[in-house]
């Protein structure tokens, strides 16, 4: 997802009656181990037997957004993420103990480049586009954004959903994909130290093995020490130096003599970088990464690649 498809009203909403609890508790179950990993704390409160209307699919990348920002922001303490009712909805929040934002900032934060602390627009520390896709979604789905923040101390991103009364078996339960990648080897190379723990979080989630690695030719020294080649790539698009995924890849493909299914992630949007990732043999995604998507492009490409079919 991206937001000039959101701009544009292109993506398809498939709104119905969602019991919250098991929603949240997948995002947490996902989402915690990034935390700890940075020496976080993460809390999951609240929302038994709360159901709401809305998209599932599309609440979860919104929350995915805000607890991806929060993580991204904090430095010491945690997250909570939690819901209570409120009025005639309910409230999810996401809470943290990070940067804080500056009260004249705050009417600006769902700009499409907006970085905490990041005047200069630094790229190492991000596109800045999180919380503009929060926003389209929000507006999307016609669900209302909170803020709260106290510079130095934290913030509380929050948005209200519509309830519901418990509707019996009407409610839409969302189940993870039953992908197995037990028997794979992925590298994964991006410059992003904090996305590549998490990447290597979720795909291990998948049984899969990983090697991870911030270049090409720290990838090319990895697979040459381990004497192994990887069942698929997944590379950032833009590296350090000008470099780029696309070429990480194609690399990565003449030391391996096999052309290695390739998954390029990315937050530009213009239309001259989907050419090249086509014309590369590859297979686009755009940031953020939804993990459920990921994995299904994984799978199909898998399962059609010359060398895993008879």
């Amino acid at each position: 997802m991206d937001v000039s498809r959101l701009a544009a009203g292109a993506i398809q909403t498939d709104v119905g009656i969602v019991r919250l609890a098991p929603l949240l508790l997948d995002i947490a179950e996902e989402w915690a181990p990034v935390a700890r990993e940075k020496g976080l704390d993460f809390r999951l409160h609240g929302c038994v037997n709360i159901y709401i209307r809305t998209d599932p699919i599309l609440l979860s990348r919104l929350l995915r957004n805000l607890i991806a920002n929060a993580i991204r922001y904090t430095h010491k303490g945690g997250l909570l993420l939690g819901c209570r009712r409120h009025g005639n909805g309910v409230r999810i929040s996401v809470w943290d103990t990070g940067l804080g934002i500056d009260e004249s900032e705050i009417p600006t934060i769902f700009g499409e480049f907006y970085q905490i602390q990041n005047p200069e627009r630094d790229r190492d520390k991000g596109l800045g586009l999180g919380l503009s896709i929060v926003k389209g979604i929000a507006g999307l789905l016609r669900h209302r954004l909170y803020v709260r923040s106290h510079l130095g101390r934290g913030s509380c991103f929050a948005v209200d959903v519509p309830w519901v009364a418990d509707p019996g078996d009407q409610a839409i339960t969302v189940q993870p994909l039953p992908i197995d990648l037990s028997d794979k080897l992925a590298l994964v190379i991006d410059d992003d130290v904090q996305l590549l723990r998490a990447m290597k979080i979720s795909l291990e989630g998948s049984h899969c093995t990983c090697i991870l690695a911030e270049n090409a030719s720290d990838a090319v020294a990895q697979l040459s020490a381990a004497k192994a080649r990887p069942d698929f790539i997944i590379a950032d698009y833009r590296l350090r130096e000008g470099n780029t995924g696309i070429e990480a890849v194609q690399q990565i493909r003449i030391l391996s003599s096999r052309q290695i299914p390739a998954i390029i992630v990315t937050g530009d949007t213009a239309k001259h970088v989907a050419v090249e990732v086509m014309q590369a043999d590859c297979l686009l995604v755009h940031k953020p990464v939804h993990f459920e998507r990921l994995l299904q492009l994984l799978e199909r490409s898998l399962q059609h690649h010359p060398d895993n079919t008879a």
